[in-house]
């Protein structure tokens, strides 16, 4: 994701550039692209609308191999559970194969028994928290039917802290209290409790990666479909607004008895305050001279660049690059620290931040 934030970031400032030396062509070439852009939309949902029927959404818990630094992890019948599971949960547009490497670098660090075993919840990357949440309550409720003694620990990055928030929490589920017995401990590593306002450019980018794929010929029109299909639909993106009706519910359950909740925020947005206030000078300017111009395309574009610039979200020190520190906190959960990362690196596993926060994850476990 923020690989994508940075192109799009780039691009703003192309725009800043741009207004203050293109010529009437160059104008004219721009409002084209700012009408494109305004498209996506219209286009995200008659994407959503033909793909739909072919999604078939893959909910699984797979364990890591046991001994093992590489490989893919395996499944446990019911009878081969251990006395405890330590599920870690990926976040928006996440990647697998990172969330493995969090997954083994913590159970090499963990100083449990050899009864304890790490896994993690696969799950579309970016399709409806609530629906994930619903397949991982119901999967841990097979766990506790079949091993009622098997207790978890859940640590959720980013976006999958919500979703084992909806799995815990929600009331309209009336039969998570299996699962809420089951799981005694929910640690949330840069969670996005009251959303990101990053979350309203997301969803384009990915769309537009995805047709840049199809017009490079990089990769086949069933290939980029297919994994539309598999990461879910885009509804995340809808949920992680702030203020989203999905946030608002989530955010009226009240937190679990007997369930731990601990929360890691980092700290290291890529834009220090300083080049903050300059990047507003630049775009105040950049306003002031669209306005005369009478480009009211432009304006609009430099007016989301600016809420980007000034978001708490990207401020070093104030949040991690995608969620500011207001966000990961919630109401009845005192455990809250920081740590100097950044959303995108909590599975870059070599870099000593990361490793200094898998020892800290480490330390909280073993407490539980």
């Amino acid at each position: 994701m923020m690989v994508r934030l940075g192109f799009a970031i780039c691009i703003s400032v192309c725009i800043c550039c741009f207004v203050r030396t293109a010529n009437a062509q160059d104008l004219r070439r721009r409002v084209q692209q700012e009408e494109l852009a305004g498209s996506w939309q219209s286009l995200r949902s008659e994407l959503r609308a033909a793909i739909a029927p072919l999604a078939e959404p893959k909910y699984e818990i797979r364990f890591l191999a046991r001994g093992k630094l590489v490989g893919s992890p395996e499944r446990l019948s019911i009878s081969e559970l251990p006395e405890r599971i330590v599920l870690i949960l990926g976040g928006l547009q996440g990647d697998a194969q990172a969330c493995e490497q969090f997954a083994k670098s913590l159970e090499r660090t963990l100083a449990y028994p050899a009864n304890t075993r790490c896994a993690v919840f696969e799950y579309p990357n970016d399709g409806s928290i609530q629906e994930s949440g619903r397949a991982l309550m119901q999967l841990l409720q097979e766990f506790h039917r079949g091993s009622p003694k098997t207790k978890v620990s859940i640590v959720g990055h980013s976006m999958g802290s919500l979703v084992a928030r909806y799995a815990l929490e929600s009331p309209a589920e009336p039969d998570r209290f299996a699962v809420c017995e089951m799981v005694d401990h929910l640690t949330m590593l840069c969670p996005p409790n009251h959303g990101s306002v990053l979350a309203q450019y997301a969803d384009a980018l990915e769309f537009a990666d995805a047709l840049s794929k199809i017009k490079n010929g990089s990769d086949s029109l069933i290939s980029v479909i297919h994994a539309l299909v598999d990461d879910g639909l885009g509804e995340a993106c809808d949920e992680l607004v702030p203020g989203s009706k999905f946030l608002q519910t989530l955010n009226s359950f009240d937190r679990v008895p007997g369930v731990r909740y601990s929360i890691i925020a980092g700290t290291r947005g890529p834009i220090s305050p300083l080049l903050r206030i300059a990047g507003s000078i630049a775009i105040s300017q950049g306003l002031s001279e669209s306005q005369t111009r009478g480009l009211e395309k432009i304006e609009i574009g430099l007016r989301r660049v600016e809420e980007l610039i000034s978001s708490d979200e990207l401020t070093l020190g104030r949040g991690d690059g995608a969620v500011s520190l207001g966000s990961a906190r919630l109401p009845g959960v005192t455990e809250f620290m920081k740590a100097p990362i950044h959303h995108a690196e909590w599975a870059d596993v070599e870099k000593p931040q990361v490793q200094e926060l898998i020892r800290k994850v480490a330390s909280l476990l073993s407490r539980t």
